[in-house]
């Protein structure tokens, strides 16, 4: 973050468990990375992304495909963010 409070780089590893089969994964992972910065103005995002095959259930697409974990993600780390810099 620069001293105006302005965030100029975002690195990320992702890593999401598929289930025992990968359908949907591998376009969800595509889509989280599309939505990393939204909506904000990011000069510089580094992302690093995994899908792993588990004896877990499968997972699917839902409402939001692949945007609500990573925008939750991205608003914990702006609020984290603010709260260092006290603001």
């Amino acid at each position: 973050m620069s001293e105006e409070g302005i965030l100029k780089t975002l690195n990320v590893e992702l890593e999401v468990d598929s289930g025992g089969y990968a359908s949907l994964a591998p376009a969800m992972m595509r889509r989280t990375l599309a939505q990393l910065g939204a909506p904000y103005a990011i000069p510089h995002i580094a992302a690093t992304a995994r899908c792993r095959q588990t004896s877990a259930p499968v997972g699917g697409a839902m409402r939001g495909m692949g945007q609500v974990p990573v925008t939750f993600a991205v608003e914990s780390v702006l609020d984290q963010l603010a709260a260092d810099a006290g603001r």
